[in-house]
């Protein structure tokens, strides 16, 4: 009876009751061309985090309670640069849509992913950004257009901005988030979505002059 009461709790909790995610984003980029960044997102007693830099490979890690789940750190490719591993990754990213492509209609997909804004919530959005370029006016034009979308940005977004006049390429971020998420009527949407819109894969038709086994 016990064991029955709890998960029906358990059920609850997962299916009705929101999550809170909590999202931190930090990056910085020197003149010189090197760059560091690296990310977080917290809900509960899950831990994901990740870090990238130029020259050193990157690396993921989850945790459970501060105990390490997983982690994945990506082979050292110094050996490419910069333009060969860009061409991989878009190799990839090509890859990956045409497999979604061969189940989904991807009007359909993206028509989903908005509607489910009713399952995920923003709280809060604070962004700091510290930003020069070696072309002043660059500087000016982007200082004027972050102002500019700012005020037409809900206000639950906040961006705050110091623009510099070094003449130098220079960034920084420092970006944290919360958002509230229904897991379980989320995933109870995405299965009616995938029943309702999967593509069955049609067997093709012999070729000409070939008979079809019986």
């Amino acid at each position: 009876m016990i064991i029955a009461a709890l998960a029906v709790v358990v059920t609850v909790v997962l299916v009705l009751l929101p999550w809170r995610i909590h999202l931190r984003l930090q990056g910085r980029g020197e003149p010189n061309g090197a760059w560091a960044l690296a990310g977080a997102v917290k809900t509960g007693p899950v831990l994901i985090t990740g870090v990238a830099a130029r020259g050193v490979p990157a690396r993921a890690e989850a945790a459970l309670f501060g105990r390490t789940l997983w982690s994945s750190e990506e082979k050292d490719e110094d050996t490419e640069d910069d333009e060969a591993r860009a061409k991989k990754h878009i190799e990839r990213a090509r890859g990956g849509y045409s497999r979604v492509e061969r189940f989904f209609d991807p009007v359909e997909l993206v028509a989903f992913a908005l509607g489910e804004r009713r399952r995920v919530q923003l709280e809060s959005v604070e962004a700091d950004l510290d930003y020069s370029f070696a072309d002043v006016i660059l500087t000016g034009k982007l200082l004027g257009a972050l102002y500019a979308l700012n005020g037409a940005l809900p206000e639950q977004v906040v961006i705050r901005q110091r623009a510099s006049w070094d003449s130098e390429d220079r960034a920084e971020i420092a970006a944290t988030g919360k958002i509230r998420v229904w897991p379980g009527l989320l995933l109870v949407d995405t299965v009616v979505f995938v029943i309702r819109h999967v593509k069955l894969r049609r067997r093709e038709p012999p070729p000409a002059g070939e008979a079809s086994p019986s």
